[in-house]
């Protein structure tokens, strides 16, 4: 039997991304709609959002642009309820808007502690809680979120934004314990150091060029390079793909062999 072209592996389906509007979730947004889903860029920036779903749009895909807050219940409301007012139902959940400030435990403010869980952790948590009832009158869903090689190698500097994430591991393994009899798979991509332009912007600060830590970065990875969000888009459409039909609860490592050497950028 030959399979179904993977072109069209998503058609009929629709995809919320968070987060799309740049970096990873813009290229996982393109890879699912490439692939024939409706895409619902979701982004804090309304922009940033208008110029993914255009660059759908343009390329005759389906596509609706949100802006929202994904801390606040009601921001994880008004994505997913347009999701199935537009489009009718809602079968992936890309959670993958995030923030970042670098701190230890001294250096970290209150305000940067709360934020960093209010978006990177209870975020994902409010989002899987208001999308997994649409997925299940959908008959399945895949939940896919965007964790960090923090969790495996706990960067320095980043004492509240690897907390998060290590936190992450542990939900979306609930997520895929719980609600796997109802026909949903939840699991994780795992970035390395990757060229978006949060990437650049971290690396912007103090002395240390973007270029220069992207070099050193590059210098840590059997491949000789860092990641493209190209890398991860392609990622993310495959475990919420049937082609991964069988793996829940799981960690793709898309690090480009960072996490398996010695040393840190």
């Amino acid at each position: 039997m030959i399979a179904q072209p993977v072109v069209a592996e998503f058609s009929g389906r629709v995809a919320v991304i968070t987060g799309a509007g740049s970096g990873i979730g813009r290229a996982s947004a393109l890879a699912l709609a490439e692939r024939g889903a409706a895409v619902v860029i979701v982004d804090r920036i309304l922009e940033s959002a208008e110029e993914t779903a255009d660059t759908v749009l343009a390329a005759g895909g389906k596509a609706f642009a949100v802006t929202a807050d994904v801390a606040l219940p009601e921001g994880v409301d008004l994505f997913t309820a347009t999701a199935v007012e537009r489009f009718g139902r809602l079968d992936v959940l890309h959670a993958n808007a995030a923030v970042q400030w670098f701190g230890n435990v001294l250096d970290c403010t209150d305000e940067q502690w709360d934020r960093m869980f209010a978006v990177n952790l209870r975020g994902i948590f409010l989002a899987a809680r208001r999308c997994i009832p649409e997925m299940l009158n959908s008959g399945g869903g895949s939940i896919v979120a965007t964790c960090s090689d923090c969790a495996i190698r706990t960067s320095p500097q980043a004492a509240a934004y690897t907390a998060t994430k290590t936190g992450l591991i542990g939900l979306i393994r609930s997520i895929a314990v719980d609600f796997g009899p109802h026909g949903i798979r939840a699991n994780l991509v795992t970035p390395g150091l990757t060229d978006t332009p949060g990437l650049r912007a971290l690396y912007s600060q103090g002395t240390r060029t973007p270029e220069e830590g992207m070099g050193r970065a590059a210098a840590l990875s059997p491949l000789g390079r860092v990641g493209t969000p190209e890398d991860l888009g392609e990622a993310v459409a495959f475990l919420c793909s049937d082609r991964a039909k069988f793996i829940t609860g799981a960690n793709l490592i898309v690090d480009g062999g960072m996490t398996v050497t010695y040393g840190i950028d």
